[in-house]
């Protein structure tokens, strides 16, 4: 099955909460039984002063008595006919500011949209000027700040919904069909998943997608009707497309006792632990972020699954990995005083072994000699063994004395213990 982009979601919730605040300040009034009090969206657009390029925009108006109810019933004179409004702050003709051209009291719910497609009469068609960024479809009530009034629950609107192209793989605006080019021609579809409850304003506000829109009453996630045939995702009836359920990583690793979040991008998605006896799973009721917390060391899977219409499931899993700390490493690292007489170095080099002692370290043991800690005199005739930590002093002329002869000691440590390096420093006399 062809990958659905994701749908509109909280992301735009910061846009919302601003559109509601704005609403919330109208006064009440019932849209029922007055068909001039707000003007049809392709009167003001099509007769305007201006005339302007527009582009096509359909809309699924759910079937349900939140959107469809007493208030906005009767607004062309025929009992049954609902409306549906359209708002835009910003472009050619917007509501905001420009409302009382038209002989409007407020901007909100903004225009009337009552051309209705002939094979479904929940499809609504609006021209909207092309240079419009974000559009808002509602169901034309204007539910008012008075929480007393029967109209006051009865408005309903989408999130705002970007009209402008964007790169499809730019974030956080990938939310329509792959191929998209333009919004012109499609139809916006409601995702009964994504309805919310305004905290400003107590209305409904849902999310959704663009779709491609085939002329019929039908739509869907591809270009062409027969490509959504052949895959057998023709849609129709305010069905909303199928995306992939995903999650924000793959696969996760943690400590014993420590946690690790993953979050699905369909926060009803249940999420459960493969093996409880290695790790546990508590999730988020709003977001659907599934937090595990490690019980001992071991690999599970986090499973989400999505119920689908028709009691298929979806399913996504998440590989958890769960180890346990590594223990600091015991090496440990000591020094014997070495000698080396002046006279044996005229000849050749000498090898110094045993100055270097190491214990109880965990992992292979590696010796790197540390120049900058050696006594400068000495700094050029030293060299170490890697492997065994030999220390060699090469042929030549050296004055008596005492030297410091500096080696970092590394002990790789290993699946249960850390790794650990120490600085020795080897004390060799030439006399």
């Amino acid at each position: 099955m062809k990958t659905f982009k994701k749908s509109l979601s909280l992301i735009l919730a910061v846009c919302m909460i601003a559109s509601m605040a704005a609403i919330a300040t109208v006064t009440a009034s019932a849209n029922s039984g007055d068909p001039i009090r707000r003007p049809l969206v392709t009167d003001v657009v099509n007769k305007g002063a201006e005339q302007v390029e527009t582009n096509t925009y359909y809309f699924y108006m759910p079937n349900t008595a939140q959107w469809r109810n007493e208030f906005n019933d009767y607004y062309d004179g025929t009992e049954g006919s609902h409306a549906a409004g359209i708002y835009w702050w910003d472009g050619s003709y917007n509501c905001k500011g420009n409302y009382a051209d038209f002989g409007l009291e407020q901007d909100w719910p903004g225009y009337a949209v009552t051309e209705k497609e002939a094979a479904d009469a929940n499809i609504f068609k609006a021209e909207v000027p092309k240079d419009v960024p974000k559009i808002i479809w509602n169901n034309l009530v204007d539910g008012g700040q008075d929480a007393s009034q029967p109209q006051y629950t009865k408005a309903a609107q989408t999130m705002d919904i970007p009209s402008e192209y964007y790169d499809p793989d730019e974030e956080p605006h990938g939310f329509y069909p792959n191929g998209t080019t333009s919004f012109d021609g499609m139809i916006f579809v409601p995702n009964p998943k994504e309805v919310s409850i305004n905290p400003l304003s107590q209305k409904e506000t849902i999310g959704g997608s663009w779709c491609y829109y085939y002329g019929d009453g039908t739509y869907g996630i591809y270009p062409t009707k027969a490509e959504a045939e052949a895959a057998g995702e023709l849609l129709s009836n305010g069905q909303f497309p199928a995306y992939g359920l995903q999650t924000d990583c793959d696969s996760a690793s943690m400590l014993v006792g420590k946690t690790a979040t993953v979050t699905p991008n369909d926060s009803t998605a249940v999420a459960t632990i493969a093996d409880p006896a290695i790790a546990s799973v508590t999730q988020d009721a709003a977001t659907g972020a599934a937090t595990v917390t490690g019980l001992k060391a071991g690999k599970t899977t986090l499973v989400f699954t999505l119920a689908k219409d028709g009691g298929a499931e979806e399913k996504v899993e998440v590989s958890i990995t769960v180890t346990a700390a590594k223990k600091a490493n015991p090496m440990k690292v000591t020094t014997v005083k070495k000698t080396v007489k002046a006279k044996a170095l005229k000849s050749k080099k000498q090898t110094v072994k045993g100055a270097i002692k190491v214990t109880k370290a965990k992992g292979t043991v590696t010796y790197a000699y540390n120049k900058s800690g050696t006594t400068k005199k000495i700094q050029k005739m030293v060299s170490v063994d890697k492997k065994k930590g030999t220390i060699t002093l090469k042929k030549g002329k050296y004055s008596k004395g005492t030297y410091t002869v500096s080696v970092k000691v590394t002990a790789k440590g290993n699946k249960d213990y850390k790794s650990k390096t120490v600085t020795a420093k080897a004390k060799i006399t030439i006399k």
